[in-house]
């Protein structure tokens, strides 16, 4: 049977908030726009030759991982373990070393595209029209603060530390990598 009535006033509100104030705390966030360079968007530029593969193996050994003794038996030729080993994960590493490309591909991509906006001097309002003459469009992201990033930007600190930079006189960032490319 407890039930007492409680009559807060204003002045009572004010104080508990006042007392409190840290429990209301919003963090700052930023909004921002954002175009992007998926790595997958360059695979079909990246050509490799047997010589590079191989190359790019010998280079990363420990990343292929030694496949099965019952895997695929050694081609003609292959007379060492390490031909045996590299004729087994061959279509790995090649996928490997062509995403790792088109990886480079894409942030010279939006290397270029951030010195182009930087050497015209691109002013906020003119991005749409300047991004359009490149076949480009900018994104929205969700207002975010550094706690919580949006999905695009999930997993990079450094992202929000950059977007964070951002004010009325730097307006745009340098290229970043993402997750999916930059």
């Amino acid at each position: 049977g407890f039930n007492p009535e409680i009559a807060p006033t204003d002045a009572n509100l004010n104080q508990f908030f006042q007392d409190n104030i840290f429990r209301y705390e919003i963090p700052a966030k930023v909004r921002v726009r954002y175009t992007t360079f998926p790595t997958l968007d360059y695979l079909n530029q990246v050509v490799v030759t047997d010589e590079q593969v191989r190359a790019y193996y010998n280079a990363n050994p420990m990343r292929f991982p030694n496949p099965s003794t019952d895997a695929a038996a050694p081609a003609v030729g292959a007379t060492t373990a390490a031909d045996t080993n590299f004729i087994a994960v061959r279509p790995q590493v090649e996928a490997a070393l062509r995403f790792e490309r088109a990886q480079r591909l894409a942030a010279s991509a939006a290397s270029e595209l951030s010195l182009a906006i930087f050497n015209a001097d691109v002013a906020p309002a003119g991005v749409d029209a300047f991004l359009a003459t490149r076949n480009l469009t900018a994104q929205d992201a969700e207002p975010f603060s550094p706690e919580s990033l949006p999905a695009p930007f999930a997993g990079s600190p450094t992202l929000a530390e950059e977007a964070f930079k951002l004010d009325a006189d730097r307006h745009f960032t340098d290229a970043l990598p993402t997750a999916t490319g930059s």
